[in-house]
């Protein structure tokens, strides 16, 4: 009997090492908490708690198939981390294993670059969507414009680079087109701060640093002008991430000092048509716009936490709230009605019901972040 025992221990053993992938330094569990499912969302994970010291050597396996997926080390101030994405159904739990290998060659689907032939603008996309923001040499030309500028597209392929040496991007030729009119405005979700119950606006960029390039993540930090509110001189950098599989943007306004009591407003340029919806407890504004000619609906969005107001000027419908301290985080993205012509995918909303269900939806995942288990 004794000895039957043993046996059936050493079975349990060998079946938990022939499931634990060679050179394993880690098992990752991740859960979904939520009643909804998370169609593509981005784990991250210190590697300081995965006990790597080379990150040029780590690669993850999806379990039990064993699979690897894509996977990017990303730096940060506090320590850089090790990203993947996952897709995960109501209140279900996947488990990846973090092995030290090196990693496959993935396909990027997320980019940025300078466009040092057209101003020094600085772009970036991911297999959705493409946005851009202006830099200063562009000032002689069309003006002061520090708002956010959207290039819809309807393949999954990165185009910028394409785009920018056709020169001819304006038109559709199949893959997409900036139809979108940003002037010396806020734009598709660009943010400023509010003074006497009128706007301020931040003007073009100055400087950006390219943080991360891709496969997973898109990260790079801008520096601006400074920007006078009232009597007082705000310093900032904007660093902005976007994900594959993402149509939103994460923002974070880093300020030089602690600064108290400013009101940061995020908003959307008005157009002729279009229909608006905020929620206060969501924390969201959602804006489609009507139909431009042939390019079809844009749709626009804001999360903004713990947003105090709702308000409008001759440009602009906008959202904001009062912060005190020395970094702002919302999110802003956009979408295209004709986003899935060619996919069969959907991975984009491309109606006014599922851009609204996608944006209430993001806000409340940043409620209910994934439960991410390292053992």
């Amino acid at each position: 009997m004794k000895f039957k025992r043993m046996l059936f221990l050493l079975s349990i053993v060998l079946i938990t090492a022939s499931c634990k992938p060679k050179n394993e330094m880690a098992s990752v569990s991740v859960v979904n908490p939520s009643g909804f499912d998370r169609l593509v969302e981005t784990v991250e994970v210190p590697l300081a708690d995965l006990g790597c010291d080379n990150a040029s050597q780590i690669k993850v396996v999806q379990m039990p198939e064993e699979v690897e997926i894509p996977s990017q080390v990303i730096p940060c101030v506090k320590g850089d981390k090790l990203i993947f994405q996952v897709r995960l159904k109501a209140n279900e739990e996947a488990r990846f294993s973090i092995v030290k290998e090196q990693a496959q060659a993935y396909d990027s689907k997320a980019y940025a670059m300078v466009a040092k032939d057209r101003y020094n603008d600085f772009a970036w996309e991911n297999d959705i969507i493409a946005y851009r923001m202006y830099h200063e040499k562009l000032i002689p030309v069309d003006g002061a414009s520090g708002g956010l500028d959207i290039w819809s597209k309807s393949v999954r392929k990165l185009i910028l680079d394409g785009w920018y040496a056709h020169k001819d991007y304006h038109r559709d030729h199949g893959e997409g087109c900036d139809s979108y009119k940003v002037g010396p405005t806020l734009g598709a979700g660009g943010v400023g701060f509010m003074y006497e119950g009128k706007l301020v606006q931040h003007s073009n960029y100055k400087d950006v640093e390219i943080l991360a390039n891709g496969p997973v993540r898109m990260k790079a930090k801008l520096t601006f002008p400074p920007v006078l509110v009232g009597e007082d001189t705000l310093n900032f950098v904007k660093v902005v991430c976007l994900d594959a599989g993402q149509n939103m943007n994460k923002y974070t306004l880093k300020f030089d000092k602690t600064i108290d009591n400013v009101e940061v407003a995020a908003g959307v340029l008005k157009r002729s048509v279009g229909d608006l919806k905020v929620s206060k407890e969501e924390g969201t504004l959602s804006y489609w716009q009507g139909k431009n000619k042939s390019f079809g609906h844009t749709g626009i969005a804001i999360v903004l936490k713990g947003l105090e107001k709702e308000t409008e000027d001759d440009k602009h419908y906008m959202v904001s709230k009062v912060f005190s301290g020395d970094k702002f985080t919302y999110y802003s993205g956009a979408c295209w009605s004709k986003a899935n012509r060619d996919d069969e995918q959907n991975l984009s909303p491309d109606s006014q019901d599922s851009w609204e269900s996608y944006t209430t939806t993001f806000s409340r995942q940043l409620d209910e972040p994934l439960m991410v288990e390292i053992q």
